[in-house]
């Protein structure tokens, strides 16, 4: 028996990768055959995938020659080489595994390998490794290419956006002009619009503005090519990074909008306008109204029993919908607390956050930080200046050595040239003595302290700015400040700090609506009505932040 696959590319060929290795195993079973007298065995069928790649096992032809091997139809399985079957050592571990016990061997041809004996194991198993380091050196290469082509600005793959096409060099596009007219007439268009896709569509698709192939304009489309990049002259690089924390990410793997090597088919400005309204209407739109919220305070905010609170939805009688926070289904707890809701208990913490941020016994500590930090990157300028200093020796005794050579030499032209070398060397010397002056006067002034008031502005500008960072770098400053936060039985609140010897505020007073008490009313998601606050109780409540 054998089994072969090929790629879609490879199986077109009509003298491909397929057709050979059918020749070369068929041959194979036929000189076995001749050396064994007829009895070696013979072909019970031919499994072929055909435009199939070999990184996974989920193949139609494989998972037949399975099915058979299992029903024990057949014990041989012949193959060119091990790439043929699977290209993943470990997929090819565990197939091994599931058949030692079973009379079943593995042949290939082209590597020389028998797994029917335990050198045959060994060598597959080195077969196999060199195998996958192969692909991951390709893989890396791949990566590698797409990344500098990209920092080039050029164009790597994927649909070409109206405006632009393609050129006989390859990665580099062009601007269309007729076309690009016509862009900027849509773009016009939409900010006339006040940002509605579906009026611009229509104004376009009756004007004759049609896309590329003669294909009419529909909102998804245009939205589309409106945040497309390529249609501005950039390319961006690590997308799939977007979203992420870039701060946690390594240089080399940060989100980048590079300059591309053919000019915007729109203006950048004019496309960021319109780019804004649609972002604009799209929280605008009711269907949109809500986002998915972030639950900040996930798994930190308890009851007085303490017991974690975890994020939840529920819908009012008007349709719009709520964030809560409540105990997990699984959670049996009677402290009383319903749910609580996310938004107002989220401002009120984050607010005394940024108070806590500005404590003076932090602010004092991160200077002192800060300072280590300066002093310890300050170079060595002692040793740098002993360096250059020796290098003056050097360049002292070579001179000497250079002028006994001009008092032995014999000729004019000899001494000329060791005048030159003596000239160059005593250029240098002078170059490096005004060095070792620089450095002297950088060593003798101290770098200027970080002060505890620009220490103040950087947490003003964290504290203004806490809204627009990553959800990642908001709950690490979150989780960095913040041990919990405890809802108590008069439903005030307590903000338990992991340092209470840097974080020393006072309690403040604030009004915090928290609990099933203040919360919005909710559809009762089982069919078993809804619940209003109770005004009555609400307005003796009286709410508190403390801290622990």
């Amino acid at each position: 028996m054998w089994f072969a696959f090929s790629t879609e590319e490879q199986a077109l060929r009509e003298e491909g990768s397929i057709k050979n290795q059918l020749i070369a195993c068929r041959r194979y079973v036929d000189e076995q055959n001749e050396l064994h007298g007829g009895r070696w065995g013979l072909i019970v069928d031919e499994y072929i995938d055909d435009g199939f790649s070999g990184k996974t096992l989920n193949r139609p032809a494989i998972k037949r020659a399975l099915e058979d091997l299992d029903k024990g139809r057949i014990d041989t399985w012949l193959f060119t080489a091990t790439d043929r079957v699977l290209r993943n050592k470990h997929g090819w571990y565990r197939l091994l595994e599931y058949y030692k016990d079973r009379p079943v061997q593995f042949i290939s041809i082209r590597q020389k390998i028998d797994l029917s004996s335990a050198i045959g194991r060994a060598m597959f198993g080195l077969v196999l490794e060199f195998g996958q380091f192969e692909r991951e050196q390709t893989v890396e290469r791949v990566v590698h290419s797409i990344r500098e082509r990209k920092k080039r600005g050029l164009y790597i793959g994927g649909p070409i956006p109206f405006g632009v096409e393609a050129t006989e060099r390859k990665g580099h596009l062009k601007v269309n002009p007729a076309k690009q007219v016509i862009a900027n007439a849509i773009v016009d268009a939409l900010l006339n619009e006040g940002g509605c896709l579906k009026a611009t569509c229509r104004i376009a698709n009756s004007r004759g503005w049609l896309r590329d192939g003669g294909k009419a304009w529909n909102f998804q489309a245009l939205a589309h090519w409106i945040r497309n990049p390529h249609v501005a002259g950039q390319v961006e690089l690590n997308r799939k990074n977007k979203d992420k924390d870039q701060f946690l990410l390594q240089d080399s793997e940060r989100y980048q909008l590079i300059d591309a090597a053919w000019e915007p088919v729109v203006d950048r400005e004019k496309l960021a306008a319109a780019r804004k309204l649609l972002d604009e209407n799209y929280r605008k739109l009711k269907v949109n109204t809500w986002r998915d919220h972030e639950y900040l305070l996930t798994n930190m905010l308890t009851c007085h029993h303490g017991k974690k609170f975890t994020g939840g939805s529920g819908k009012g009688r008007n349709g719009e919908k709520y964030a809560y926070y409540k105990h997990p289904t699984s959670t049996k707890c009677d402290c009383g607390v319903g749910r609580v809701p996310a938004t107002k208990i989220e401002q009120h913490v984050l607010r005394e956050l940024k108070k806590l941020l500005k404590a003076p016994k932090l602010v004092d500590e991160l200077c002192l930080e800060a300072n280590k930090k300066a002093a310890a990157a300050q170079p060595n300028y002692p040793e740098m200046i002993r360096g250059e200093k020796k290098r003056i020796d050097g360049i002292t005794k070579q001179l000497d050595k250079i002028t006994d050579e001009v008092l032995n030499a014999t000729c004019a032209d000899e001494k000329q040239m060791w005048r030159d070398k003596a000239f160059r060397l005593q250029a240098e010397r002078t170059n490096i003595e005004k060095q070792i002056t620089h450095l002297e006067s950088l060593c003798s002034h101290k770098p200027e302290e970080v002060s505890s008031r620009a220490i103040l502005a950087a947490l003003d500008k964290l504290a203004d700015g806490f809204k627009g960072l990553p959800v990642a770098a908001r709950l690490r400053i979150i989780k960095g400040g913040l041990a919990d936060v405890r809802i108590n039985k008069d439903y005030s609140l307590t903000l338990r700090v992991k340092n209470p010897n840097l974080l020393n505020f006072e309690g403040s007073k604030e009004s915090v609506v928290t609990g099933a008490i203040g919360s919005p009313t909710f559809k009762n998601g089982s069919g078993g009505g809804t619940r209003t606050p109770d005004p009555a109780v609400n307005s003796r409540l009286l709410y508190r932040l403390s801290y622990t």
